[in-house]
Parts: C-alpha cells; structure tokens; sequence
C-alpha cells in the first residue's frame, strides 16, 4: 500500500492526475485508461519500482551501483515513454520557468558527490501530497535560486513525518478514506492544510500562511 500511494502521489505532483479509484484499477488490476496510455504505464512503472525486486529491497552500495539503479528505475517508470529515451542520462538542458536544471554533463558526477551523504538520511518513507506541493516546490525554487536547503529540509521533514503515520494495513478504500480525512488529495491549498493522519492537527509549519484553515 505505501508503494501505491506513493505511485499516486508522485505522478500527480508532476501533472499525471488520476483518481484514486482509477489508479487503483492501473496497477491493481492492469487497467489501461483510455486515451491515456502513456501515463497509466507511469503510474504502473513507479508503482513497480516501489515495490518490485530488485528496487525495493536490494539496496545500492556504491556510488556505482546507485546510479544504476537510478537507471533501471528510471527505466521502468518512464518505459512507455519511448521518446523520452528511460533509462538514459539527459543529454538536453531542461527548466522550469526560470529555473534551469543540471547541466547534462553533470549528472552523474553530481548523483556521485550526493551518494557521499546518503548513509546520513533517516527518510524511509517520504511522500509528497498534493496539498503539500506548492511548499515543496517553493523549497525547491529557494534551494536552486538563493543556495537556502532550509525550506527544503522542512518540507522533507513533513513529508516524512506524514507518511510514516498513515496506516498501510488497509485496502485502497480505507486508504482513500486516510488521504480524505488529512486533506491530502486538496489541491486548494488557501483552504487547507495538511493534517497528522493521527491526530488530525496541521502537521508542521507550511511555508504558505493560508487565508483560511480548515480541518474538514
């Protein structure tokens, strides 16, 4: 079940948004929704690369090995994406708006110094909710235009701490219900705040003061 609401909200942050009853159905039951094959795969593929031998428990050791496992992950997500060539290091320069992304020739060296850092991390489980977008892309334009990770730091805190208290145990209906109950599928972010799946209280401090609070 994390793997699945991973695979949901990992797509959806990233523009591929499908109920939770239909991502149900992509990777439950190999659905393929109509007129959107290439993203129904994505959600299957991440998903699988969550879950699957060997992605989910044989961890790399060396910087070597991390980056290839990003590769056959990559590759397993984005396969139906033949265009965008998975599985293989970008050789094009990409941005968002006004923010310009790693340099192509500096990929993998740049994973490699990251790796020195990995055996730091204690997020075994991390995900970003809808709700919870906006603070995680302003931490990112923070971190990329002013060199500040504080913001960033914050927002994986909470992404951690959230995830860690929801109850994987359920069936997806039960699942949806949890995801409902914190605000977590809200893409209204002036209403509302993401909520402790246990106590139901605005889980840490969001980078946005929103006009209005609502625990509904």
């Amino acid at each position: 079940m994390f793997a699945f609401v991973e695979s949901y909200f990992s797509n959806y942050i990233e523009g591929t948004a499908f109920t939770v009853e239909e991502a149900e159905d992509i990777v439950f039951h190999g659905r393929i929704i109509p007129n959107r094959s290439d993203d129904s795969h994505d959600v299957k593929g991440s998903f699988d690369a969550a879950l699957r031998d060997p992605f989910y428990s044989q961890v790399p050791n060396t910087a070597g090995e991390f980056l290839s496992w990003l590769q056959r992950a990559n590759a397993l997500v984005m396969q139906a994406r033949t265009d965008r060539h998975p599985g293989q290091w970008k050789v094009i320069t990409n941005q968002a708006g006004s923010t310009l992304f790693v340099m192509p020739e500096l990929v993998p060296e740049t994973l490699r110094k990251a790796w020195s850092v990995m055996p730091l991390l204690e997020l075994p489980m991390l995900i970003i909710p809808t709700v919870f977008r906006e603070d995680y892309l302003m931490s990112l334009k923070a971190m990329s235009h002013h060199g500040d990770a504080t913001a960033y730091m914050r927002v994986m805190s909470v992404g951690q701490a959230w995830a860690s208290e929801l109850d994987y145990e359920v069936g997806v209906f039960e699942m949806n219900q949890q995801l409902d109950r914190c605000n977590a599928k809200q893409e209204d972010t002036r209403l509302f705040r993401l909520l402790s799946p246990r106590t139901m209280q605005p889980l840490g401090a969001q980078l946005r003061p929103p006009t209005a609070v609502s625990a509904a």
